[in-house]
């Protein structure tokens, strides 16, 4: 096991200490530096990235004071689409997108602008992420589908669009897609 964790530190080590600002997608934060063991100096820990001052996508999609506003909803997830589809163009895959609280929303000159912030949970090129967002652990989405080349674990682009269906599923309608199909524990019936 030591091995496999080792394997997955120097992976992500190699992905963050070569990371490069990517023009076309600035919604992307890139590491600014990596983060090592004060103890021998070379074991990596982690990485610093720039602070973003704002709530999550949820908290600032969501007003619990207001109606419902589903011409909000439909442009804000088109915008993080068009980001998603920007990222593919230039190799990155997002397989842990679906976890809320890695897209952050900072006003600039004004605006409100989204920021992915989990640099890790990004596929970079031959860069795989270890991790994928539970939020989209169901039994609707089957991963073997969205594999690129599994033997590497990397994902395809098609991973990006059922995350963002699944985000607003959950988001906008409150329907978690990973319950659907299963059996409620009161009822004993399917789930719709």
């Amino acid at each position: 096991m030591e091995g496999y964790l080792r394997k997955e530190q120097r992976n992500i080590e190699k992905k963050i200490m070569t990371a490069e600002k990517i023009n076309s997608v600035p919604e992307i934060l890139i590491p600014s530096y990596g983060l090592y063991s004060k103890k021998s100096n070379i074991e990596f820990i982690g990485y610093q990235m720039e602070e973003i001052n704002g709530p999550q996508f949820r908290e600032y999609i969501v007003d619990e004071n207001s109606q419902i506003d589903l011409y909000k909803f439909a442009d804000e997830f088109s915008e993080l689409e068009n980001i998603l589809e920007r990222g593919n163009k230039e190799g990155c895959v997002f397989p842990d997108i679906a976890t809320l609280t890695n897209i952050m929303v900072s006003m600039r000159n004004g605006f409100p602008h989204k920021f992915l912030i989990d640099y890790e949970g990004i596929q970079v090129g031959k860069y795989y992420t270890s991790g994928i967002s539970q939020g989209i652990n169901s039994n609707l989405l089957k991963l073997e589908k969205y594999y690129k080349d599994k033997k590497r674990n990397l994902y395809s682009e098609n991973l990006d669009y059922a995350s963002i269906l699944h985000m607003y599923f959950r988001i906008v309608l409150h329907v978690n897609l990973n319950y659907v199909g299963k059996k409620s524990e009161i009822t004993k019936k399917p789930i719709h």
